[in-house]
């Protein structure tokens, strides 16, 4: 007998498959059940294990540390400035007058705030690698176009950070006002500032820890040895640096000589007029220094490599290739500035991708409504580009046809190469002759399809049905 119920297809089985597991999530499928686990207990973040690294201590470590450090500063300043020497800019991928309109807004607003330029804007913010996290206040203001504009992206900087606040997922701050400039309310008050008026840019956030790890985080450890080190070294040389006076008595000297003697020992001091005056020729005097110092050989060897050891946590350690035992080849220095310039170019792109989402939505939104799309920030490729590798892949590729000789790719050369800048009137004017030439292409395009549809019906006209 044959079966009464038919196989069913795959899309019946998915939809099916689909069905069950809304069935059995039921009302649990739209609700948020846990927690990420950061710990945290009324604004403040427990998730660092070391003492020396949460909330005001952090701050302190951190100061002492990229202040007083020759390797920590320059480690820092390795990895910022590539992302403050890179050509920064914003673009969008609507096409039409009004995505241009909207890109250009948002591009005056970020490069051209009335409270400080982006380069200024752009070289604290970057703290937020030192600190583990770096927040700014997002400063309003009605222009006279009649749109909301940005006056000024303001630091709120971290040891003025009391507690964190959560509201709707979003923290928000409450701080510590610290001065006697501000108004009469303010003054050695608080301030309690939303997440929607924040900019909070956090290096290596996990779960909720808005607080982030420093980038000297790992290096903290070398760091403290060293400074020990460094008090060993200062202690040695204070020890045996002029050596240790010592005074041979002839046999006859009873306890006056000796006490005469002590005297000069403690007298004697390193400078153009210390000398002795020994009263026989049994007498004799020399200052004892250490042979070789190999103590002191082994000390320096130490803080060589804590020094390598905090730029490697940084991933600059090739700033100390080719100097001391530190050596390598060509290649091995190609190799770590690779993975360099990968690591600052990770924290552009997040940098860029914060800025989007937690300012320029923002403005676009209240200026213009919610888009599909909005403008990007963007930024030019880091490190050192190979001029004559790189003119021979772009004639590869031209010459393959792959791609256009547009004003796009002129302006994206010109950048490239380090190229005098092309007028913006003649890359808009180059822009206006491309879009006529593609408008002109289609417009033809179009004849030539409806040219051979007429020669049909003129054609069908000539064909006559037979009488009947």
């Amino acid at each position: 007998m044959p079966s009464t119920n038919p196989k069913k297809s795959a899309s019946d089985t998915n939809a099916d498959a689909k069905s069950a597991l809304a069935s059995k999530l039921g009302e649990n499928m739209t609700i948020t059940l846990g927690d990420s686990g950061t710990e945290r207990y009324s604004g403040y973040i427990m998730e660092e294990y070391k003492q020396e690294w949460r909330d005001e201590q952090r701050i302190r470590v951190v100061e002492e540390m990229r202040r007083g450090d020759a390797s920590v500063r320059a480690g820092l300043r390795a990895i910022k400035t590539p992302l403050l020497a890179t050509k920064w800019t914003v673009t969008t991928d609507d096409e039409s007058t009004k995505g241009e309109e909207i890109r250009a807004f948002v591009e005056d607003n970020l490069f051209k705030m009335k409270g400080r330029t982006w380069k200024e804007f752009l070289k604290e913010a970057l703290a937020f690698l030192d600190f583990g996290h770096y927040c700014f206040e997002i400063i309003w203001e009605k222009g006279e176009d009649g749109k909301i504009h940005i006056k000024d992206l303001a630091p709120r900087i971290p040891h003025s950070i009391l507690k964190w606040k959560l509201s709707d997922g979003r923290f928000g701050i409450v701080q510590q006002i610290k001065t006697d400039d501000t108004v009469d309310e303010m003054k050695y008050g608080m301030a309690e500032i939303p997440a929607s008026k924040m900019l909070i840019l956090t290096n290596e956030k996990e779960g909720d820890d808005v607080t982030g790890q420093s980038l000297m985080r790992s290096a903290w450890k070398h760091w403290n040895f060293k400074q020990l080190l460094y008090k060993i070294q200062g202690i040695a040389a204070e020890r045996f640096g002029v050596g240790l006076p010592i005074i041979t008595m002839d046999g006859r000297g009873g306890d006056e000589a000796k006490a005469e003697a002590e005297d000069w020992g403690k007298a004697l001091k390193s400078n153009s007029k210390g000398y002795l005056v020994l009263p026989n020729k049994e007498w004799d005097a020399k200052i004892l220094t250490p042979q070789g110092n190999p103590q002191g050989e082994a000390i320096v060897s130490a803080i060589d490599h804590h020094d390598r050891a905090i730029l490697h946590a940084m991933l600059a350690s090739f700033i100390m290739l080719g100097s001391g035992s530190s050596s390598g080849s060509y290649n091995l220095g190609e190799n770590l500035l690779y993975f360099f310039f990968k690591s600052c170019e990770d924290s552009a792109e997040y940098v860029s991708s914060q800025i989007v989402n937690q300012v320029i939505r923002q403005l676009v939104d209240v200026n213009y409504g919610v888009q599909e799309v909005y403008p990007q920030l963007k930024f030019a490729p880091m490190g050192e580009m190979d001029t004559v590798e790189m003119s021979g892949v772009l004639k590869t590729l031209s010459d393959a046809g792959l791609i256009l000789k547009d004003a796009r790719m002129i302006e994206f050369v010109h950048d490239a190469f380090k190229l005098p800048d092309i007028p913006q009137e003649k890359i808009d004017a180059m822009k206006d002759a491309e879009v006529e030439q593609e408008v002109a292409g289609l417009e033809d395009d179009a004849e030539e399809e409806k040219e051979p549809e007429e020669d049909t019906k003129k054609e069908g006209k000539k064909v006559k049905e037979p009488a009947k």
